[in-house]
């Protein structure tokens, strides 16, 4: 069984530069997890092309071999961390967990 974890947020940024740069910079931080925390695999974050009012504009998808792996991700303290930085960098965001 295979677990993918799908988050698509919504940026505060409205200039295009800027949602560039933030989004940058979100994947940066988040691609680096899976450096750090050994549970997650194809770890990647995309931004958004479509630019649309109803388009999320990043999103993170991650797999791990079972939940309790999931579980510990979602619980370390390097991603407890990332959560707090992007938090304030967004207005929205959805999660999204379902077996492949």
């Amino acid at each position: 069984m295979t677990i993918r974890h799908t988050v698509i947020w919504k940026l505060k940024a409205e200039d295009p530069q800027e949602k560039a740069a933030v989004a940058a910079d979100i994947r940066e931080r988040v691609e680096a997890l899976a450096e750090i925390i050994p549970q997650v695999h194809n770890l990647s974050v995309r931004s958004s092309d479509a630019g649309l009012p109803t388009s999320g504009d990043v999103i993170l998808e991650a797999e791990f071999d079972n939940l309790e792996d999931m579980q510990t991700y979602l619980t370390h303290p390097a991603h407890v961390a990332g959560v707090d930085y992007v938090k304030a960098l967004v207005t929205a965001g959805l999660t999204v967990d379902y077996e492949v």
